[in-house]
């Protein structure tokens, strides 16, 4: 006597409607995609895992019509696959590339604080620094006479001047005073 067996089997669409729990070990087939899922005895259609019959791949392709959803996510590519930045949608930078990183290729086309490693050299002519250098961005000897500011206070030689300081150690003005307010201290020596 010839034995038949037979699994459960249906439309996609007729699994997912109805979204029966399979008995533990039983199979249950899509005939329209060739997926088939393995029940557990507790767990609904909708929620277990597919399997696939394929059979033989042509040329060791896979193509998106072989993948349940259609769609390949970086979670199931394996960590050590070497895909061509070619096959990637959208701008890729590797660490081989050696051209220039635009803000379109920035998710949201701007760089933040955050984005830049502590140790880049970033030359100061790219940052914004308008009022906004601090005494640790000034190299020790790095401000000449010709980088300060002229103030109000004419060059010259002041006698008996009258001199005025501000709280930042520059000179606000200067006057030469008259030599009869000259304070003259004489000492006389006994012997």
């Amino acid at each position: 006597m010839a034995v038949q067996i037979q699994f459960r089997r249906d439309t996609a669409a007729a699994w997912t409607a109805a979204n029966p729990v399979l008995a533990a070990g039983e199979l249950g087939l899509e005939t329209d995609t060739t997926y088939y899922k393995i029940g557990n005895g507790a767990t609904a259609w909708n929620s277990l895992a597919y399997g696939s019959i394929v059979g033989a791949i042509a040329n060791g392709t896979i193509t998106s019509a072989m993948i349940a959803d259609g769609t390949i996510v970086n979670a199931d590519v394996n960590a050590s696959a070497a895909i061509d930045k070619t096959k990637i949608s959208g701008t890729a930078i590797t660490a081989a590339d050696t051209g220039t990183v635009t803000s379109a290729m920035i998710a949201d086309g701007a760089i933040v604080n955050a984005d830049i490693n502590a140790s880049a050299a970033i030359a100061y002519s790219k940052l914004s620094l308008s009022n906004s250098i601090v005494d640790g961005d000034i190299t020790v000897g790095a401000v000449t006479a010709s980088k300060l500011a002229n103030t109000a206070v004419t060059a010259g030689t002041y006698s008996t001047a009258t001199i005025t300081v501000d709280a930042q150690g520059r000179l606000t003005s200067a006057s030469s005073g008259h030599e009869d307010d000259q304070i003259i201290l004489s000492t006389q020596v006994f012997g």
